[in-house]
This record gives C-alpha cells, sequence and structure tokens, in this order.
C-alpha cells in the first residue's frame, strides 16, 4: 500500500470483486480398481478405450464366492462391491471419457502362475507326411548329429510313439531329413506331432511366470526353442589359391569318372594344391586336375564316385576349403555378429556339430574344439539361440500370442532371455535355474510335449483387504493402491468405484485434499434410501469431492442380466465429455462446505 507523506489529492487503483479462478481440465480421470489380470506394479497405466481396457487389463469379473460377495456386500461401514469395477470403466467410456489411468488393485497373498522346464531335444514337424512317406519336414535341425542318428517321432496330441527311425540324409537349408525306414503311420503337423532326440531329463533349466498375479495365467503357455540367428559364410583358407568357374565340353555319363571341362584361367594344375574340389551339378568332388590339351582340361573323379548324367555346358565350379588342416580356427565372413560364448553349429554335409566360441578376432573364430571333418566356402556357421513363444487365451476364446527372437540363454547382456522378457514380454517373466545350459541338446523342455501350460495362479480374493485398495508409498513407480495415482499428474478426476468402505473413500479424499489438484468422486452404499445418503454424506467435509445417488441399472453383456453399477465411473465419463465437448473445466473450489451430490 502507498505510503502518503503530505496533504493532496492522490488517485490509487485497487482491485473490485473477486479474483479469476484458473481452470483445471477434467478430462482425464484415474481409478484404482480389481482387475482379471494386468500390471499391478509400476506407475497406472493409460487406457483409451474399452476394448484397449480389456486387452490390459481382462473383461468382467465374475463374482467372487458367496462367502467373500457377502463379506463385503453386507458391511456397510468398509465394504464395497469391487467386481463391478470393469463395468464402471465401460461406464467411464459409454458416457464419453476418453483418457483414464488404471492402477490394478490385488491382494498381496495374491500369486502368479508358474511352470519349470528340465531339458531335451525336439523338433516340430512343419509338413504332414503320409503313411509310407521316408521324408519329413521339421522346424529346425539345431542340436541333431546328422546322418545315421536314431530319432523318435511321436503324436502331439497323445505324446504317442509314432515310428523310431535313423536318419540317412539331411538338407540343413530346408530342415528336411530322409529316413532309412518308411513311416507305418501318418505324420500331422496340425497335431502337433513333433521329433525327440535322446530322453528328458527333470533337471530344472528355467521357471516361467506370469508377468503379474491371479489366475488368469493358468491359461498362458510358453514354448522356447533354438534357433538360427544367423547363417555366416565360411571363409576359404588363404593357402587355397584362386576360384575357377568353367563348363563341361561333353556331355558325361552317369557314374564317369573323368569329366572334360573348358580351360579357364586358374584351372593350371601347377598352381593349384594337391586337393581340388568342385561343385558339379548339386555334387561336390574332389578331383585330380590332368594337363589342358587342346583347350579342354580333365577332371578325374573319386573311384565309386556317383552322379546323374550330365550334359554338356553345365556349370562347373571350384570350391574353396576353409580348413586345409586339424585345427580350433576357421574364418567367417561376418564374425563380428559372433561372440565369446556363442553357440555355433558346423555342417559338412554328412555330420552336424554344435561347438562354442572362445574368441573373434577379425575374421578368424577360435572354437573350443577342432573343426570337424572339412568346411567349404560354400557352407555356413550357424549361430544358436534361443526363440521364446507365449500365447494367452482369454475366457472368451481369443488368443494373445508373442515371440521374441535371437535370445542367449545365459551372460549379462541385453538380449540375455531373462532380461529381454522382463522389458518386452506383457505375458511372462523367466528365471534361470541350475540345469541351464547353451547345449542345444540339452535345451530347456516340458515334461511332455513342447508347450508349457503355467498354473496355480492365484487371486487371493479372500484376504483381499481395504488396505490393498488404500496402497502403499513406496516412491514414485512403486507406489500401489490410491496411492499411485499421485505419478500422474494428469489426473484431474479420481475414483474407487464400487467401494463405499469409510477408509477407501477417506484415503481417496485425502490423496485429493493434499494434491489440491484434482476431485473425487464418491459412491455410497448401493440401496439406500435418501435419509441413508444424506447420514452416509455426513462423514465427508471437503471441498475436494462429491457424492452421487443412486446407483444405476446397466447390462452386464458377460452374464447377459441387467445389473446394478456405481454411479462414479458414469459420472466420471460425464465430466470428462461435457469438458471436451464444451470446453468447461472445473475450478478449484474455495467453500468450505462438504461433499455435494
Amino acid at each position: 500500500m502507498a505510503e502518503y507523506l503530505s496533504p493532496g489529492v492522490y488517485i490509487e487503483e485497487i482491485d473490485a470483486g473477486p479474483r479469476p479462478i484458473a481452470g483445471v481440465s477434467t478430462s482425464t480421470a484415474g481409478m484404482a480398481g480389481v482387475t482379471a489380470r494386468g500390471p499391478y506394479t509400476g506407475k497406472p497405466k493409460l487406457v483409451t478405450n474399452f476394448l484397449e481396457f480389456q486387452n490390459t487389463f481382462g473383461g468382467f469379473l465374475r463374482e467372487p464366492d458367496p462367502l467373500i460377495r457377502d463379506t463385503w456386500a453386507n458391511d456397510p461401514a468398509e465394504g464395497g462391491r469391487w467386481w463391478l469395477f470393469p463395468l464402471a470403466v465401460k461406464g467411464f467410456f459409454d458416457n464419453g471419457g476418453q483418457r483414464l489411468y488404471i492402477k490394478r488393485v490385488a491382494s498381496k497373498q495374491a500369486s502368479p502362475s508358474s511352470g519349470v522346464l528340465g531339458h531335451g531335444l525336439v523338433s516340430p514337424v512343419t509338413g504332414d507326411a503320409a503313411k509310407g512317406a521316408t521324408r519329413l519336414e521339421l522346424g529346425h535341425l539345431i542340436g541333431f548329429s546328422g546322418v545315421g542318428q536314431q530319432i523318435q517321432i511321436l503324436r502331439g496330441d497323445d505324446q504317442q510313439s509314432i515310428h523310431t527311425a535313423g536318419v540317412a540324409a539331411y538338407d540343413a537349408t530346408t530342415h528336411r531329413i530322409e529316413l532309412d525306414a518308411q513311416l507305418p503311420a501318418e505324420v500331422r503337423a496340425g497335431r502337433g506331432d513333433y521329433v525327440q532326440i535322446g530322453a528328458r531329463s527333470a533337471e530344472q533349466t528355467l521357471e516361467f511366470a506370469a508377468v503379474s498375479p491371479g489366475s488368469w495365467g493358468d491359461a498362458v503357455q510358453v514354448r522356447i526353442q533354438p534357433m538360427a540367428s544367423a547363417a555366416l559364410p565360411v571363409l576359404p583358407d588363404p593357402q587355397e589359391g584362386g576360384l575357377f568357374v568353367t563348363r563341361l565340353a561333353a556331355d558325361a555319363a552317369a557314374d564317369s569318372e573323368t569329366v572334360e571341362v573348358a580351360a579357364v584361367t586358374g584351372l593350371d594344375p601347377d598352381e593349384l594344391p594337391s586337393d581340388v574340389w568342385v561343385q558339379i551339378g548339386s555334387g561336390r568332388f574332389k578331383v585330380q586336375v590332368s594337363q589342358p590339351a587342346d583347350g579342354k582340361v580333365t577332371l578325374t573323379l573319386p573311384s565309386g564316385a556317383t552322379h546323374e548324367a550330365w550334359r554338356g555346358g553345365l556349370l562347373v565350379r571350384r570350391v574353396r576349403r576353409g580348413n586345409t588342416s586339424a585345427g580350433t580356427t576357421l574364418r567367417v565372413g561376418g564374425a563380428s555378429r559372433l561372440y565369446e560364448g556363442a553357440v555355433v553349429q558346423l555342417d559338412d554335409g554328412t555330420h552336424l556339430t554344435i561347438r562354442t566360441v572362445e574368441s573373434v578376432a577379425a575374421d578368424v573364430v577360435t572354437l573350443d574344439a577342432n573343426v570337424p571333418g572339412t568346411l567349404f566356402e560354400t557352407d555356413r556357421v550357424q549361430l544358436i539361440e534361443a526363440q521364446v513363444d507365449a500365447r494367452f487365451t482369454d475366457p472368451s476364446g481369443a488368443v494373445e500370442t508373442e515371440t521374441h527372437r535371437n535370445l542367449r540363454l545365459t551372460g549379462d547382456t541385453p538380449a540375455n532371455l531373462v532380461t529381454t522378457l522382463a522389458s518386452r514380454s506383457r505375458l511372462v517373466r523367466a528365471t534361470a535355474l541350475g540345469a541351464l545350459s547353451t547345449d542345444p541338446t540339452k535345451f530347456p523342455l516340458p515334461a511332455v510335449g513342447s508347450w508349457l501350460t503355467l498354473g496355480d495362479g492365484d487371486d487371493a480374493y479372500g484376504t483381499l483387504s481395504v488396505a490393498d485398495f488404500v496402497g502403499e508409498d513406496g516412491g514414485s513407480g512403486k507406489r500401489t493402491g490410491i496411492a499411485a495415482l499421485e505419478d500422474i499428474d494428469e489426473v484431474a478426476v479420481c475414483a474407487v468405484p464400487g467401494m463405499w468402505s469409510g477408509t477407501v473413500e477417506s484415503a481417496l479424499v485425502t490423496h485429493c485434499e493434499l494434491l489440491k489438484d484434482r476431485f473425487a468422486i464418491l459412491d455410497p452404499q448401493d440401496g439406500l434410501d435418501i435419509e441413508d445418503v444424506q447420514a452416509f454424506r455426513e462423514r465427508f467435509d471437503t471441498k475436494y469431492a462429491a457424492l452421487y445417488h443412486p446407483w444405476l441399472v446397466t447390462r452386464d453383456l458377460s452374464a447377459d442380466r441387467d445389473v446394478e453399477v456405481p454411479p462414479s465411473g458414469h459420472m466420471a465419463g460425464i465430466y470428462a465429455r461435457v469438458d471436451v465437448e464444451r470446453g468447461c473445466t472445473r475450478h478449484r473450489p474455495t467453500r468450505s462446505s462438504g461433499a455435494s451430490g
């Protein structure tokens, strides 16, 4: 205020009337309540329509057992009908709400569904095979040893054995195997038939658990399979010299021991090593090169080599060896994809061999044992990692699936299976156990089949308490119940639909009074008359809450019947719709009156 130090006339402007009150949007709401599933830890989750709520938190809840239902519904002081929460959420969106933060409430005794894997090796059948067939198409050949290996073919529905046979030949690229005997019965991919190598072990390798507590997780299934994350080319040994490509100069009869080819640069016996291999058609042969004559060169195939008849002009290409002597090193193209401890599978055409990478220097890879047989520049080194598939079937029959590829079973890296699932999966978490190994022949596997069905999830509704709704303040991102709504600044209207518990509603009002930037919508107990509602309203003396009466009647489509629902969800939706359509805002209240309705 100005100081008047001498007589005179002074003009001073004075504000008249109430000062304007800053508006606060009511288009974003926050609610805490019991859901069938969904994230229990962390900050509240934003949903923008009821379908998104169903996908994240599940659908409508069934009434709990009569004893639990009546314990809550018949308690006028600390009761509630918390199982109506999804209907209240639907009421929010049906009445025009568009942004709603949900904090799931669960009993501290609730536990997630889980299951433990042993180990073994299976490969799913990917193509049907008729009775009498000798060829099978599989999902992978990782961990197989190649020609001569014994395999067991099992039905996917009842796990009964179809056949036991040996592998006569294989194609690692197409994942096909030739059997040494005909199939005695049909094999069907759609039935889930699979091939098993050896016996399964009960030694525990991995434990999977549903991402959040509750019996919903009993409908989750998990499968883990080996996969080839990369197929890297073998580079030729520097001592092998150059490459040549030529063509047959004349037709060659079936199983002929010599062929004539056109002379080309690089096809000089004096410049070639003693061992020269060529690719003719689909076959690879070690040949002796004779001195060119009249523009032609003679290639002599090994004695006893068999092949089909070849026509003149067929391409003949030199194939250089990747290893010219026994050793643990191999030059590999794209070796930077490999890492210490990586598991690789080598294929020499008749045998598949597993090795572990000890070190990588430029394109030279050092393995934990000698390179088996002879590898060529047309061969590939497969990097073996893991793939996890998870699927959840909700009560309506809809299936949610997810696939996580290129995972490492062990090691402290972001690509580690446990770490990846913790950060990306919406369905499961994993824990490594003592028998976990990177050996593909000991891959994590359930006791039966290839899918693990989780079990023993518990909602523990019998131990649910008002304290679970009030929640605990463990700091940002670690709060539960009503306390977790503090983590979201955007929330302007909040509710715990269906709960008339004095403890819960007092906590909600206190939450709003402390933050001073949000407003609570309270529900009275259902079935009250006007005098009872007035008595119920007298508990609260606050300018940060409103109480609405009576309860509403809506259709519960899941039960195909009309039910009474708490009004708070519908009213929050109306608040939001009016705010969006008319630009109205809720002003921070200045009156000292109590809750209104």
